[in-house]
């Protein structure tokens, strides 16, 4: 039966180029190549001969000057930022880096199948195993397999080494280096069910809410043994309560060295349907039987539920009209990089779903496995989306390999395959390649349509136009929106992406020469005349959320980004900013004050925020513009308990004041239609008197490296959190944890990474930094891994969080995060 180990621990790297150049091989290396091996050169020594690879692929390499890592491991974010370092890469260096590990193979795998599985590496690598390359991969983002049994020394000691060069980019942001994805060893039966190889294709009879479904299974199944195999597939499908509904079973044969795709089919009567409140899957087991015995199994999720895109009535899920309220996201994280551990992934996912989300769309690549699957268990829609757009053989086989791994996932809804393509997308040469590229696809997924983000041009109906499924249309800015609808009236159109509304967490005046952006959402800052505070192809939140609420004929829309990213800087696209401010929070997930304008609009719970913060010494008397952004009817603002005045909410708008500034206390109250009222408040803190941390997840699972995230808030003796305060904190662990990174939001913070230790210092970033934590052992008595987190600053009382079952069952609610409807 299937075997599958997750290479996590035990590798070893380094990224010193020396170890590709002359210096650190041997002369007898040196002698048997006849040339000096440089970096450029590199590719040239790796296909003399079988099992003589030289310096980091071959097996008797010293790489005991190298350090531990683990994987998923970016080698970006532990270099401090350079000035000469690519600017799209938030000025962090990229370069070469090898990795290395041991495996031990059992004596009893020999006659099976062996792999390795590499969900993601950035980004051109080669794999070698005991001196042998054995596989080769072009793509950052998209995950691939090498089979290397032939190659392995069982019951004796075995060597990976994959060489990873990221000197090439793909995109124009951030994109992380190294094996920033996890990796697996598999090993299976000659006869086995192929990688990605079930599809659950799911047709709903009526096209609306769910009232039967056929169910259509398809399983390749390869042959990789020296005979033909006489088999059956065994399938069993159980609904969403575990209940079994249906067993199928097909017989079939394969030759030698090929395969065969098995399909089997049933009706699901009266199915439970996933949808964005409901989220509920279905899950079939598949089994391979020879000689009465099974194999290989494998277990699969799928989910019913039907999905329309209309040109006049936007988008319906199960019959029901849903407007779609998205985010486009990159993938790094602060602190980690494009390492994002599996529960952070979850976690962002419920930070947007908390906002009142109800879409992702993957910009610009394909997303880690867990993304989908935090989508699938949340309740989130998804474009998923290609990285690059062309119609070679390796264009083809990128795009196809993202849809075998991810079609059976009900949140994606469209595929995406190219996004401001400005060189093709508007001619007919252009409108063929998607064509091309849509048929070839089609074969593996015919139940979603393909989309893409263009950005201009939507007067002209050629190019992808005349073949996507459904228009993406980038920005209002960048065209006439009647002019599309007079060319195209049949067009499903989604506003693939919107707004660009920058703004920094805790800034309320733009500062160019500190490279921060105001938090007010308005495209001038009264103070700078002409300073625009969205780029020129965007435009403000609010103003943008306003004309896809009003139209009907918009599916939805997509917000440029959910979370701040590295790289891709703006306004202020220079050093000594690394990174943007498009997020509705920062790169740690703490909210910025945008995203109260959508929780507000977007989401069901009351909302009532106010900005700015209350501390302004010196500016006593001047005004302070103060905004309120709530749903309720109408909203009261007071001042040290005068009223300041009274003013109804504007559907999807905002309330604002002037009030002269008198430390206090500023309050809000909003009263809604049913009567209910509701009070925010903002307080001048007093001066900085200690340290908090917070825990931002429920509990720390009990096996190794389980990831937890804590909050770090500088507050004053009342608690309240000092918004200007930048102390620099010494953060140490005890017991079972390390620290695995530290991020303060700050898009000029250029700390590098300290991932795995168990000490750090880094500032805060007006009041707030996050910790990312990691066990580091399993329990054997099976209980929660216990540790500490303290925190220690200058003059401030320290904090301490403690991890267990106790200390976590009653951890308080995280600072800053959107779990308080009042904000």
């Amino acid at each position: 039966m299937r075997h599958r180990v997750r290479l996590t621990d035990g590798w070893r790297f380094s990224q010193d180029v020396r170890f590709d150049a002359a210096v650190s091989w041997s002369p007898e290396e040196r002698d048997l190549l006849g040339f000096e091996p440089t970096v450029e050169a590199w590719d040239g020594v790796t296909w003399s001969k079988a099992g003589r690879c030289y310096g980091p692929a071959a097996p008797a390499f010293d790489d005991d000057a190298w350090r531990n890592v683990s994987v998923p491991h970016d080698w970006c974010v532990e270099s401090a930022p350079h000035p000469d370092a690519p600017i799209r890469n938030g000025f962090l260096p990229m370069g070469v880096g090898w990795y290395r590990r041991e495996l031990d193979i059992p004596r009893d795998w020999l006659g099976k199948r062996v792999f390795l599985r590499f969900e993601g590496v950035f980004r051109q690598c080669k794999v070698f195993v005991n001196g042998h390359l054995v596989g080769a991969n072009e793509s950052g983002y998209i995950g691939f397999d090498v089979g290397v049994d032939p190659v392995l020394d069982y019951g004796g000691r075995n060597v990976i080494a994959v060489r990873v060069d990221a000197r090439n980019k793909e995109g124009w942001f951030y994109e992380g280096c190294g094996l920033y994805r996890p990796v697996e060893l598999v090993m299976t039966a000659p006869l086995r069910i192929a990688f990605e190889g079930v599809h659950a294709q799911v047709e709903v009879v009526n096209g609306g809410a769910p009232e039967a479904a056929d169910l259509t299974l398809a399983t390749e199944v390869v042959n990789d043994g020296d005979e033909l195999a006489s088999f059956h597939v065994r399938s069993r499908v159980f609904d969403p309560a575990g209940a079994a509904i249906g067993e199928l079973r097909q017989q079939a044969w394969a030759e030698p060295g090929g395969s065969i795709t098995v399909k089997q089919r049933m009706e699901i009567a009266d199915p439970v349907a996933w949808s964005i409140d409901n989220p509920q899957r279905y899950r079939v087991e598949t089994h391979v039987v020879r000689d009465g015995a099974d194999v290989d199994a494998v277990e699969t999720h799928f989910g019913v539920r039907s999905v329309v895109f209309d040109a006049k009535r936007g988008f319906r899920l199960n019959g029901q009209p849903v407007k779609l309220k998205g985010v486009c996201c990159h993938q790094d994280h602060a602190g980690v990089g494009s390492a994002v551990p599996e529960a952070l992934q979850v976690w962002r996912i419920e930070r947007l779903k908390e906002m009142g989300a109800n879409a992702y769309r993957c910009g610009h690549h394909p997303p880690a496995r867990e993304v989908l699957e935090a989508c699938d268990r949340l309740g989130v829609l998804v474009i998923d989306e290609a990285r690059v757009f062309g119609v070679s053989d390796e264009h083809v086989d990128q795009a196809e390999r993202m849809i075998r791994r991810d079609r059976n996932h009900p949140c994606v809804i469209l595929w995406s395959l190219a996004n401001e393509e400005m060189a093709v997308q508007l001619t007919p040469q252009g409108g063929r390649m998607f064509a091309h590229l849509k048929r070839r696809l089609r074969r593996l997924d015919a139940t979603r349509g393909f989309t893409a983000g263009i950005n201009n041009g939507w007067d002209l109906p050629n190019g992808f136009i005349e073949h996507e499924d459904v228009h993406g249309l980038n920005y209002f800015n960048q065209g006439d929106l009647h002019e599309l609808r007079r060319n195209a009236p049949d067009m499903p159109v989604i506003v693939s992406e919107a707004s660009s509304a920058i703004s920094t967490r805790g800034v309320y005046a733009t500062d160019a020469e500190a490279g921060v952006v105001t938090s007010y959402d308005t495209h001038v800052e009264p103070d700078h005349p002409g300073v625009r505070m969205w780029p020129f192809w965007g435009r403000e939140a609010e103003s943008s959320w306003k004309i896809v609420a009003e139209r009907t004929d918009l599916a939805g829309t997509f917000v440029w980004t959910g979370f701040d990213y590295r790289g891709e800087q703006s306004p202020y696209v220079r050093w000594p900013c690394v990174g943007s401010h498009f997020g509705l929070m920062d790169q740690c997930g703490f909210p910025k004050d945008v995203y109260w304008y959508y929780k507000a609009w977007w989401g069901q719970e009351p909302v009532l925020h106010i900005l700015p913060h209350w501390n302004w010494d010196g500016r006593e008397g001047q005004d302070i513009e103060v905004w309120v952004y709530s749903n309720a009817d109408r909203v009261t603002l007071m001042l040290n308990g005068r009223e300041i005045g009274q003013k109804p909410v504007p559907r999807n708008g905002h309330v604002q004041w002037a009030v002269p500034y008198q430390p206090g206390e500023l309050v809000a109250v909003g009263t809604w239609r049913d009567g209910s009222e509701q009070r925010a408040a903002r307080r001048t803190a007093g001066p900085a008197a200690a340290l908090r941390l917070q825990s931002q997840s429920p509990a720390l699972p009990a096996t190794d490296r389980s990831t937890t995230m804590a909050a770090l808030s500088v507050v004053d003796a009342h608690g309240e959190v000092v918004p200007a305060s930048n102390v620099e904190v010494r953060l140490k662990t005890q017991g079972d944890l390390v620290i695995a990174g530290v991020g303060n939001g700050d898009p000029n913070d250029h700390h590098p990474a300290r991932i795995d230790t168990d000490e750090t210092t880094r500032p805060v970033f007006h009041g707030l930094a996050q910790v990312i934590l990691r066990s580091v052992a399993d329990r054997a008595d099976g209980g929660l891994p216990s540790g500490a987190l303290t925190a220690t600053a200058a003059g401030l009382k320290p904090g301490r969080l403690d991890f267990g079952a106790a200390s976590l069952a009653t951890s308080q609610a995280v600072a800053g995060r959107a779990s308080n409807a009042t904000g």
